[in-house]
C-alpha cells in the first residue's frame, strides 16, 4: 500500500488524526487482513485507516462525523 504504518502500544486509545466522516467502521475478530478498523474520509479527499484494533472497541458507524483528536478505538 501507499500508506505509512505506525506501531502503537496494545491497549492504548487511538484518536483521529484529522476530523472527517467515517467511511467504514468494522468490528472483526479476523486474525488476518485489517481486522477491526475505522476508515475516515477527510475534507481534502484523503482517507486515514486505523487497523488492527481491539475487537469490539469501535463504536462508530459509516456516516458518523469525527472530530480531530476524538477516540475512535483501542490499539490491538
Amino acid at each position: 500500500h501507499n500508506g505509512m504504518d505506525l506501531v502503537g502500544q496494545n491497549g492504548k486509545d487511538i484518536h483521529a488524526a484529522l476530523g472527517g466522516t467515517v467511511f467504514a467502521a468494522v468490528n472483526s475478530s479476523a486474525t488476518s487482513g485489517y481486522g477491526t478498523y475505522v476508515e475516515i474520509e477527510h475534507a481534502n479527499g484523503f482517507h486515514t485507516i486505523y487497523m488492527h484494533m481491539v475487537y469490539g472497541s469501535v463504536t462508530l458507524k459509516s456516516g458518523d462525523t469525527v472530530q480531530q483528536g476524538q477516540k475512535i478505538g483501542v490499539e490491538g
